[in-house]
């Protein structure tokens, strides 16, 4: 600790990590805000929310970064057509 209180910090260097901090605490705020954040479930933040009448961007920010960022992975795996029924049109279903 002596060590690090030693050395000599530039003004440039004491700029660059207070921006750094300042964007850390600013994304840590939003996290917070955001949708009401982590604590509430999914479904309690989507509860009464008519997907049909709100649009795709208002039903996205209701999810965390960390759901955008799972569902972003699950698409990008193509994940997310393993969890999409195959649909058979009637004529096709034997009973």
């Amino acid at each position: 600790m002596t060590e690090l209180q030693s050395q000599k910090i530039s003004t440039a260097e004491k700029s660059k990590m207070m921006e750094i901090l300042r964007r850390a605490g600013e994304e840590g705020m939003e996290e917070e805000e955001g949708g009401e954040g982590e604590c509430a479930t999914l479904e309690e933040r989507l509860a009464g929310v008519d997907l049909d009448a709100e649009s795709p961007e208002a039903v996205w920010n209701k999810l965390s970064r960390s759901e955008q960022e799972q569902f972003r992975a699950a698409m990008a795996s193509g994940h997310l057509s393993s969890l999409i029924p195959l649909h058979t049109p009637w004529w096709r279903v034997s009973h």
